[in-house]
């Protein structure tokens, strides 16, 4: 059984996730996500790095999308994100990554 504390810090997971703090990650929150990995490595919106960058992002946060979102509406609820973490995501986010 997971504890409190890990079920609280993948709640805040969540909710740094939720950009627009509607209580969903959604297309719009992933779009954000990936722009803000571009930042943090300091490429020039339009240029090459920026787009390599935010296309793998967005690559990646939309396939993780697809295996958490299990109602199939399209967004990630709090309960959708911490029960796929819960239940051994690490693995399946890995998987994701391998080519």
């Amino acid at each position: 059984m997971a504890s409190e504390a890990r079920k609280r810090k993948l709640a805040k997971d969540f909710h740094a996730a939720d950009l627009n703090d509607d209580g969903k990650i959604g297309p719009e929150d992933l779009e954000q996500l990936a722009r803000r990995a571009c930042e943090e490595f300091g490429y020039a919106a339009g240029s090459a790095q920026h787009r390599a960058m935010y296309d793998a992002n967005m690559d990646y946060l939309t396939a993780m999308q697809k295996h958490v979102d299990t109602d199939g509406d399209g967004r990630i609820s709090e309960d959708e994100y911490v029960n796929f973490w819960l239940a051994g995501g690490e693995d399946e986010a890995r998987s994701i990554l391998r080519p």
